[in-house]
This record gives structure tokens, sequence and C-alpha cells, in this order.
């Protein structure tokens, strides 16, 4: 099948009705010698004319289209950047090319993207984006009774974090709906934080100068130890010392409790697990002979379990309970910080308290206080 590059009237536009019955004859001996012959058509000057036109403006139009093109492709450029994880978005073509370069000088801001979901956090504060947005996207734990636990029936959450989390929602200016959670285990809050998978962090997250280097706290918003679980008639193992050694210890994997238990206690098997709801099944299946962490975790399991395992030994460890935020998004670390405190001052943490871990048969917590930084 021919090919027509100039349209039904280009090259090889009319060759469809010739070629339909075959070429006309052509004939088979030359002119005979003495004819007159036919003078060549002479071309019109206004034909040359309006073709010479004609092709000006098909060039006209084809440069336009490709400097349109052109420059949709660099937009399209630098919109990835701003989008993307890089926290600082690629300088506009358009300005550095319309805006004289002074040694010394530094070049005028582009204007970029607002960060969308999985940008880095150091764009914008969480605060604001949330508020934009409509809602909070707070990061919490799903399996530790009387602090950050989810009702698989109902698919309710309840607990002192869980409470906390809606009060700090409140007083940053959220209706209550408007507090949506998100379960992050424990060995990946840190990536949720840097990549703006969630605005805060509220889960037993105990703070440390290791993981300021990563994140940033506000709190503490609640005091608490390291102590160990066992199952009702373990009478050998006493608390955490050196009546762990030798024998099978579970903790989460990433959590302050476990790097605890290898750095002080080598000798002790420690058994990483990815929650706690895994340790404590392990203990009750009997795989392993204690689970160590906060006391406070701890107690939530022992009254839920009603007998069938007990905390021992004092608490060896001061943890303090932050809020995780984002490394360096100081406006909302301050905001949560303002929240706390007033949550302290007007006896709402007590409430909490007294509806949630209260209700374990334990001694009454430190309270704790603000420690900005």
């Amino acid at each position: 099948m021919s090919q027509s590059s100039g349209g039904p009237h280009g090259p090889g536009g009319n060759q469809g009705a010739h070629n339909r019955g075959g070429p006309p004859p052509m004939p088979n001996t030359p002119p005979t010698v003495g004819m007159p012959r036919v003078p060549a058509r002479r071309r019109s000057p206004l034909l040359i004319g309006g073709v010479l036109v004609v092709i000006l403006a098909l060039a006209a139009v084809l440069t336009v289209v490709l400097l349109r093109d052109t420059g949709k492709g660099d937009d399209e450029g630098r919109t990835t950047v701003a989008s993307s994880a890089t926290p600082s978005a690629a300088p506009s073509a358009t300005a550095s090319a319309n805006t004289p370069s002074t040694p010394g000088s530094s070049p005028s801001p582009a204007a970029t993207t607002p960060p969308g979901p999985g940008a880095s956090p150091a764009a914008a504060s969480a605060l604001q984006r949330a508020k934009d947005r409509g809602y909070l996207v707070i990061g919490a734990k799903e399996d530790q009774p009387w602090l950050g636990a989810l009702d698989p029936a109902t698919g309710k959450r309840w607990g002192f974090d869980i409470e906390m989390a809606r009060v700090i929602a409140a007083k940053l200016g959220f209706d209550p709906g408007a507090a949506r959670f998100k379960t992050v285990d424990s060995v990946h809050r840190e990536d949720a934080l840097q990549y703006g998978e969630i605005d805060f962090y509220i889960g037993t997250y105990a703070i440390t100068d290791r993981r300021k280097q990563n994140v940033s706290f506000a709190g503490p918003y609640f005091v608490t130890g390291q102590s160990v679980l066992v199952r009702s008639a373990e009478t050998a193992i006493t608390g955490v010392n050196a009546t762990l050694n030798g024998r099978k210890v579970c903790g989460v994997t990433g959590t302050s409790p476990e790097q605890y238990l290898k750095t002080n206690f080598p000798q002790a098997q420690t058994i990483g697990r990815p929650s706690y709801v895994a340790c404590v099944q392990d203990l009750l299946d009997g795989r392993v002979d204690a689970v160590s962490t906060d006391d406070a975790i701890l107690k939530g399991y022992a009254a839920s379990l009603r007998g069938r395992t007990k905390v021992v030994g004092p608490a060896v460890t001061t943890e303090k309970y932050g809020v995780g935020i984002a490394h360096d998004d100081t406006a909302l670390r301050d905001a949560v910080n303002d929240a706390i405190e007033q949550v302290l001052a007007d006896g709402t943490w007590w409430r909490i308290y007294d509806r949630t871990l209260g209700a374990a048969d334990a001694p009454d917590p430190v309270v704790p206080r603000v420690e900005r930084y």
C-alpha cells in the first residue's frame, strides 16, 4: 500500500485513481523527427508565491509546536523534582534564563510544587500540611492493651496513647473526626516520619539521643522503666538481672529495651519479634521464658491476661515517652509541647490515666515534665 506524506493531495495522493486500472500506455517510439515540440507549461508567478507563503506558514507553526513541547518538558521535570523525596527542588529554568547572575548574589527562588505524600517533611511543617488537607495522620500501635490497642471487632482504638493523641489533636485545632490513626510498627516509625507518611507518632516511643539524630520529639508525656514479664509459675527469673542469663528473652526488634538486653545481658538469648503481641504469645506458648520492655506495657498485658502472667522486679531504666515528629519540624514540635503542657496543667492527663492504665493494679506513675530543646 502506498503511503502519502502530504495528505490526500500530497505526493502519491492521487495515484490511487490511476493505478486502479494500471498506468496509461506509453508510446514505444520517440516523436518523428521534424515534428514540432510542445513547449513546457509555464507556471504562474502567483502560484509560486502562494506555495512559498504556505511553506513559510507551516514552518512557523512547526516552530511554535516544538517550542511549546520543550517548555512543557521542563515544567514536568521541575514538578517531579519538587514532589519527590528530595528536600530541595530544582531551580526554574525560566527564572534562571530571565534573571541576570550577579557575583555574590543568590538566585531568585523558583516556584515549587507543595510536597505530596511521601515527600520529605523538611519541605514544610507537617502541621501546615495537615491543616491544608483537613486532618491529621497519626502513627500508633495497635497491640498494647491500655496504651495503644485496636479492637478487631469494632475497629476502634483505645488506650492511654490513643487518648493523648486525640487530646493533642484537639488542642492543635482539629475536630475529633480529623484525627486519623495509622498502625506503624516500631521498626518502621522513623521512616514513616521522615518520608511524611504520618504527621506525628505516639506509641511508647522512648526519647533517646540516638533517635534524636533522625527524628524530633515533643514531651515527654509519660515516664516508665524497663522490667520483665514472666509466666505466673516462674520463680527463677526475678527481674532484669543476671537471672536472665541462659534464658530466652523476647523483645521487639529495634526498640530500646531490646538494645538494653543485648548490651547489658549478652549471655541471655535475646529473641527479636515484630510486635509485643508476638512476644507475649511466645511466652504463653513456652517458646520464650520472659518478655522485657517498659513496665507500663507489661502491666497492661498482665491485667489483660488475668493472672496468667506477672511483672517481676523493679524498673532498671528510666524511659521517657515522647511524640515522634520529623527532624527539624520545630513548628509542630513546639505546638505539641504546648498541648502536652496544657494537658498536664488542667488535670486532663490524670483523667486519661485513670480510665486507661489506671485500671491495672500498679502504683501511680511519675508525672512527666515537658523538656524543650
